[in-house]
């Protein structure tokens, strides 16, 4: 993701808790700007993931390799919000939700890298891949996860074009989104507030 050939990703096998996008659907004022609740910079999944998890599931070590190696500058971008292989997937490729790119330890992947083939994914946001489901542990279920025929939704970072308290997830059937309009995919956005959906947390390490 940096540069550096040795630098790979890697993101958990089993959605491993369950959290909010953000406990709000109110916007806010942050330096004279409207943030709106499906801002990913801003986001109380961010600061999970990036202070509670980080804290709690590395060791003193593990997180002296992960400050050195790993903090990256996650791309937030419009495009990141589409497919891969479509940089205008939906809305012609514009999302007036899109934020910052940010500096992080740990992130959710984005609806683009939920597509690449380079991570292993089907490239088509409506293909049932195999490779995108994910079980989540008993530890989700009991945080409010869901799941169907035993696997579950799980969270991308990515905020909906059309409305500024939705964002994106991966189906419990492997799908990342669908082609069509808002009317045709409801169930491919959901609400911030929503705890059903599973945390695959991701990371980028370098090999030696």
């Amino acid at each position: 993701m940096d540069g550096n050939t040795n630098a790979v990703m890697i993101f958990c096998e089993m959605a491993i808790d369950s959290q909010e996008f953000y406990h709000s659907t109110d916007d806010r004022t942050i330096d004279g700007n409207t943030i709106h609740a499906n801002n990913y910079e801003y986001s109380d999944i961010r600061t999970w993931l990036n202070e509670t998890f980080y804290q709690t599931a590395f060791s003193e070590a593990q997180q002296g390799m992960i400050t050195a190696y790993t903090q990256n500058n996650v791309d937030n971008s419009a495009r990141s919000t589409m497919s891969d292989a479509n940089a205008t997937q939906w809305n012609s490729g514009n999302n007036p939700y899109a934020c910052n790119n940010t500096t992080d330890k740990i992130f959710l992947l984005s609806t683009q890298q939920a597509t690449s083939a380079s991570l292993g994914f089907n490239t088509a946001v409506d293909a049932k891949d195999p490779a995108r489901l994910k079980a989540h542990t008993d530890y989700a279920a009991c945080q409010g996860c869901w799941s169907s025929d035993g696997y579950t939704p799980w969270m991308l970072r990515s905020p909906f074009y059309e409305w500024k308290t939705y964002f994106r997830d991966v189906s419990s059937d492997g799908t990342a989104g669908s082609p069509y309009e808002s009317s045709d995919a409801a169930s491919y956005e959901v609400y911030v507030t929503d705890t059903r959906r599973g945390i695959v947390p991701a990371l980028t390490v370098v090999l030696n």
